[in-house]
């Protein structure tokens, strides 16, 4: 933030706001608009972040991110706590715990224009309401645009995008087994969706065989929560669609991965159906012999030539 001359990043895309705090920003967030959440960041790292969150999230948010400064607004889903009401009816001990002079209707999921006059609180009570700030412009929706402007009139926003996505490449060990678990599925899903290959298969028939071995691979490593799996397979002449059931002589193209806790994999293969005709072995083998090559480890001489990053796709561009 230094570097980019910031007084802090307010962050606003949920997957951020996960990697920054470790806690989930609720529901709210599933809209994907400015506004369901907020977690303030001072460039000076003494200073503690203030988090603004919905108020049925608060205390799990709490536990999960060690943020202390946290202010709530209202969401769809109440909550009213009997606990110390024993006595009496549950409609009764509901009375007793909100009266009705204390109930208040919700909105349907949140009230951007509520959350946003927070934000504003929040800066001015951190001293940040004059400050240049930065936020995620590659998530901004353009109609969330002006209740940045409107909070922080006198704020100096500037666009941190391409910060917090350098930052979020910066791994934990846990991201890095969630990643890894993610890639080790989608890899066994792959190879037994190409195992099933046959005359007469189709695209949705490889699809469940994948889906069925990457959840099975996962448990195998012993994760026991769910298995998402994405992407396309498609069958015959063209690239797009799922094309046909499977003749022989036909390119089965299988663009996979797997989501782990929200960490996606990407796998991607290409089979021939039976034996593959000369153009398909022109356009196989040197692309095989240039993955090998580049297979083989690099050396250790930092001058040394060779194959660079990138050597690989600007060759395949080529064939």
């Amino acid at each position: 933030m230094e570097q980019e001359g910031l007084d802090g990043i307010v962050l606003i895309q949920p997957e951020s706001i996960v990697y920054g705090t470790g806690a989930l920003p609720g529901s709210a967030a599933g809209w994907r608009r400015a506004g369901a959440v907020f977690v303030i960041v001072p460039a000076d790292a003494r200073e503690a972040l203030t988090a603004i969150v919905g108020d049925f999230y608060a205390e799990e948010f709490r536990a999960a991110s060690g943020i202390d400064d946290i202010v709530t607004f209202p969401v769809w889903v109440d909550l009213i706590d009997i606990s110390d009401v024993a006595n009496g009816q549950l409609k009764q001990r509901l009375s007793a715990a909100r009266p009705p002079e204390q109930v208040h209707p919700r909105p349907a999921n949140f009230d951007r224009r509520q959350t946003f006059a927070l934000l504003a609180e929040a800066l001015a009570r951190r001293g940040l309401s004059t400050a240049r700030l930065g936020t995620e412009h590659a998530f901004l929706p353009v109609a969330d645009q002006a209740c940045f402007h409107q909070a922080g009139p006198d704020v100096r926003w500037s666009d941190a995008s391409r910060l917090v996505s350098r930052l979020r490449m910066i791994k934990t060990a846990d991201e890095i087994e969630r990643l890894k678990l993610a890639a080790q599925s989608a890899e066994a899903g792959t190879m037994a969706a190409i195992a099933h290959i046959r005359p007469g298969c189709t695209a949705d028939e490889l699809f469940s065989v994948f889906r069925t071995a990457s959840a099975q691979r996962a448990a195998e490593l012993g994760y026991n929560g769910p298995v998402l799996p994405n992407g396309a397979i498609t069958i015959g002449p063209g690239a797009t669609g799922k094309g046909r059931p499977a003749e022989r002589g036909d390119v089965i193209r299988l663009d996979l991965g797997c989501v782990v806790d929200g960490y996606t994999s990407d796998c991607a293969r290409t089979a021939v159906l039976g034996e593959p005709n000369p153009d398909q072995r022109a356009i196989y083998d040197p692309a095989q012999r240039l993955r090998d090559r580049l297979g083989t480890p690099p050396s250790r001489r930092p001058f040394a030539r060779g194959p660079r990053d990138g050597d690989e796709g600007h060759a395949c561009s080529r064939l």
